[in-house]
């Protein structure tokens, strides 16, 4: 099977083929192993990893932010709500509910 999935990879391989300038270069074991053996990949893979770290810490970062934000947005969107509906007539249905 080809594939660029790395987790999947990792789990699954056994063997490892890489096509690089024409030409086959045959690993025997794991993902893991293929990237002990070629140290382009490993580098490669390294940076990845790092890259996705900093990514992942950037976006918790700002979710507990924009939580926040969109919180006190909600709040104040109430208020104006609550604030607008209590100065005018009751509408056609109200009766309806009450």
């Amino acid at each position: 099977a080809v594939s660029h999935d790395r987790y999947f990879l990792k789990q699954i391989a056994t063997r490892v083929l890489e096509i690089k300038d024409g030409q086959f270069v045959n690993y025997d074991g794991d993902y893991k192993v293929f990237l002990e053996k070629n140290e382009d990949a490993a580098e490669v893979e390294g940076k990845r990893e790092e890259r996705l770290k900093s990514i992942e810490k950037k976006l918790i970062k700002s979710k507990s932010k924009v939580s926040k934000a969109e919180k006190r947005m909600a709040k104040k969107a109430k208020a104006k709500q609550f604030a607008a509906q209590s100065g005018k007539k009751s509408s056609k249905n109200s009766k309806r509910w009450n």
